[in-house]
């Protein structure tokens, strides 16, 4: 019976790993396309890289984390017209779960000198972005953590004492389609003085 049970117990566990694995096969996919979500252009690859690509991807490891913040999305498209869409920061891959490769992949097999931007910049724009999710789905416990230690106690005090300020702050900080985009330009552009960098992090330095 112990024996039994050791089986199922093992024929599950592999069961469970098999398919928490990412199993793209490099023959049944027509092309791949790489975008940075900031930029809003595709980014040039080096020749031939799917096959590498695919097998580094494949290599994988499935982790359990609640939200990344991603600077490029990945098209796969396949030969039976099905398109899949993974979201990534080079390390991170998210589609239906969340899969992480032990280097980043798109500074591997893209072009860097033409595509990329600098750690500073996307680390601003990770925190910027993490501001409006936070905000639209009403994560207000994790606000804090997005502003410089000299603004937390401003934020602690007007969510705690005075409600209708609190509502107004965050509507202020919610912005619409152009004005986000206009403020990921002028970070993109360096000529924003909206953050500090503290503790190891970017983090946004005004009320």
């Amino acid at each position: 019976m112990r024996k039994l049970t050791y089986i199922l117990y093992l024929l599950s566990f592999l069961s469970c790993s098999i398919q928490n694995k990412l199993t793209f096969k490099s023959s049944k996919i027509e092309k791949i396309e790489v975008t940075s979500r900031y930029l809003e252009e595709n980014i040039e690859m080096q020749d031939n890289f799917k096959e590498g690509f695919i097998a580094d991807l494949n290599k994988s490891i499935h982790v359990k984390i609640e939200e990344n913040t991603s600077t490029h999305r990945i098209l796969v498209y396949n030969n039976n017209g099905k398109v899949d869409t993974l979201l990534t920061d080079g390390y991170i891959y998210q589609n239906k779960k969340f899969h992480k490769s032990k280097e980043n992949l798109i500074e591997k097999y893209s072009i860097e000198e033409i595509n990329y931007l600098s750690d500073t910049v996307i680390g601003k724009l990770k925190t910027f972005e993490k501001l409006q999710v936070y905000l639209k789905e009403e994560e207000y416990d994790k606000l804090n953590t997005l502003f410089v230690e000299d603004v937390q106690w401003f934020f602690k005090e007007i969510r705690e004492k005075d409600k209708k300020r609190f509502k107004r702050w965050c509507s202020l900080w919610a912005f619409d389609k152009v004005t986000y985009k206009s403020y990921v330009t002028q970070i993109i552009n360096r000529k924003e003085n909206l953050f500090d960098y503290e503790n190891g992090e970017w983090k946004i330095n005004q009320k």
